[in-house]
């Protein structure tokens, strides 16, 4: 069967992950997304660089020397921040990707870095470019809780001079990577592969919501995730002059009304394809800190030596820390992505719904585990109808958010045993 007869409604609203990498296979031929893909899965390659069939990691020849099913692979782990105390406040996670995208440059490693910009000074919305403007790769550094799909970066990879960073979530550098398997024009352009760790991502609806809740309908002026000093906040300035906070704990309550299927499906949390993946370092002993911490993966040769450089020079601080301590911190999502992925999975696959192919590791099967997964479907496919989510905004932010709060950690501890039990053994 070819893969544009594989193309159905059910794959371009459950598999598909938008990375927006296939359109250079359309030529030209499509209009809107839906278009684009159904004329690139016509290519014979398609099977090969989407994620929504799935990728398998394993072949995309990436140098590293050490391996777990957990992570993939890996030279280091880092606690990390910018020595830029500026950026490192400023900065949702110690802004340690935004000083490796200025090092590169400025050390005239890449000509130019490829990275989400924001289209228009309200930062609603953003689109991959391509820039060597230090300021400007320093005003765009944020987190961004939906998708900022990469179409036409193929093509203007290979049409811009010199060469590249590439900025992308785990789906989209694995996707990029897989491109450099069939075209050496683009292996000899993108030289640097960095990315943030990922746990769950949300719709892009999610911002419609938003004045909703405030009880604005003035217009958004401007719209940070993760404004202010680590952990920071959700801060949205109205054309009014109103200004909306709330904190990231709080505003997490939008999680399960807008959670996209491919963070229920992904297998990938670290960005395992990546060169240098960077995410919170979670942990009491950081948070209590204040001001921005990172946990810093080296997960290839190059990459690590790139981090071991800065820190040499100033640029950032690195302290090493080991394997077990890094993914201590992210326990719970490493295996909410490795093992849960694959129990959704079956569960999507029940209602006939598609899902990418899986190349890493089976978990072994429980009841009981089945259960807590069928627990999280229920209530996130329950939250995210148009009846919940036309609710939303009638319950107060701050009594959503105090709610949330309390629930998840309640449910993370009584399901802690089941969801900790054998993970250090995964894939072993």
């Amino acid at each position: 069967m070819s893969q544009s007869k594989l193309i159905t409604s059910k794959f371009l609203k459950f598999a598909c992950t938008e990375c927006g990498m296939c359109d250079a296979l359309s030529e030209g031929d499509a209009h809107d997304a839906e278009d684009i893909i159904h004329a690139a899965s016509k290519s014979n390659i398609f099977e090969h660089i989407c994620p929504g069939i799935g990728i398998d990691r394993s072949k995309l020849n990436i140098d590293y020397s050490y391996y777990s099913p957990l992570i993939g692979g890996y030279e280091n782990s880092y606690i990390g921040f910018s020595n830029n105390q500026k950026q490192r406040v400023s900065s949702s996670s110690g802004g340690v990707i935004t000083e490796v995208l200025c090092y590169l440059i400025t050390e005239g490693l890449v000509d130019h870095v490829c990275i989400p910009l924001p289209d228009d000074e309200s930062e609603l919305s953003h689109s991959y470019g391509f820039t060597n403007d230090i300021q400007l790769i320093r005003r765009s550094a944020q987190s961004i809780y939906k998708k900022i799909s990469a179409w036409g970066v193929v093509d203007k990879i290979l049409s811009t001079d010199g060469s590249v960073a590439f900025v992308g979530l785990p789906d989209q550098i694995a996707s990029l990577r897989s491109w450099q398997l069939f075209d050496e024009g683009l292996k000899g352009k993108v030289k640097f592969f960095i990315g943030p760790m990922v746990g769950i991502g949300m719709d892009k609806e999610v911002v419609d919501v938003i004045p909703k809740i405030a009880k604005n309908k003035s217009g958004i002026k401007n719209l940070r995730w993760r404004y202010g000093e680590w952990p920071g906040y959700l801060r949205v300035e109205f054309n009014n002059g109103e200004v909306l906070k709330l904190h990231k704990f709080y505003y997490n309550y939008m999680l399960p009304f807008f959670c996209s299927n491919e963070s229920l499906l992904s297998d990938d949390f670290s960005n395992e394809c990546a060169d240098i993946s960077v995410g919170d370092a979670w942990s009491p002993k950081y948070e209590k800190l204040g001001k921005g911490w990172s946990v810093v993966w080296g997960k290839t040769t190059t990459g690590d030596d790139i981090l071991k450089s800065m820190s040499e020079k100033g640029v950032i601080a690195l302290d090493k820390v080991d394997f077990d301590e890094a993914v201590s911190m992210h326990e719970h999502m490493i295996d909410f992505k490795k093992r849960g992925s694959k129990y959704r999975a079956k569960i999507y696959k029940f209602f006939a719904i598609p899902t990418a192919k899986y190349y890493s590791p089976e978990p072994k099967y429980t009841v009981i585990r089945y259960f807590i997964e069928w627990t999280i479907v229920v209530i996130i496919w329950g939250c995210r109808t148009k009846f919940a989510r036309f609710l939303l905004p009638y319950v107060g932010q701050n009594i959503m958010g105090k709610l949330f709060s309390s629930l998840r950690i309640f449910w993370k501890k009584v399901t802690k045993r089941t969801k900790r039990k054998g993970l250090k053994d995964y894939g072993k």
